[in-house]
């Protein structure tokens, strides 16, 4: 889900719960954000380790 969706949805079940709409938009950019650093850590191990091909004889280099 996008974050602007996650922030909706928060909107709108604090409006359905009669909370402050405020409250909603927090928590629905608190999870977007969880999501988005979730996503980015499952890259770095693959940044960790490049592999690299020699261009003459296309052996590869971990």
């Amino acid at each position: 889900m996008s974050p602007a969706a996650l922030i909706g949805l928060g909107v709108s079940l604090c409006k359905s719960f009669k909370v402050h709409p405020i409250i909603g938009v927090v928590t629905g950019t608190a999870v977007a954000t969880v999501i988005e650093m979730t996503r980015d850590s499952d890259v770095l191990p693959m940044l960790s380790s490049p592999e690299y091909r020699c261009g003459s004889c296309d052996h590869v280099f971990n």
